[in-house]
């Protein structure tokens, strides 16, 4: 599940400035997806809990991912490019 949360401010802002300024398809050119199995054992938090990515939402699975852009860009499909 997607763990970020719109406030009654982003929901604002988002219908007021700038669900007519998006395009209806957005390309996303510059996205990070991992899970835990993605990583050596020496970057796992559990043995490095203060690294600086995991306060700022390290772990993305895709379907978190489409999940977020569901929430963030109501009503416009977002594609994201993974390499």
């Amino acid at each position: 599940m997607s763990a970020y949360k719109m406030d009654a401010y982003d929901k604002k802002v988002y219908a007021e400035e700038l669900v007519d300024f998006l395009p209806d398809k957005i390309v996303d050119s510059h996205v990070h997806c991992c899970t835990i199995d993605h990583l050596y054992e020496h970057q796992k938090p559990q043995n490095n809990p203060e690294h600086w990515t995991y306060k700022v939402g390290f772990f993305c699975p895709i379907n978190d991912l489409i999940k977020t852009y569901d929430k963030l860009f109501a009503g416009k499909k977002v594609v994201p490019v993974l390499l």
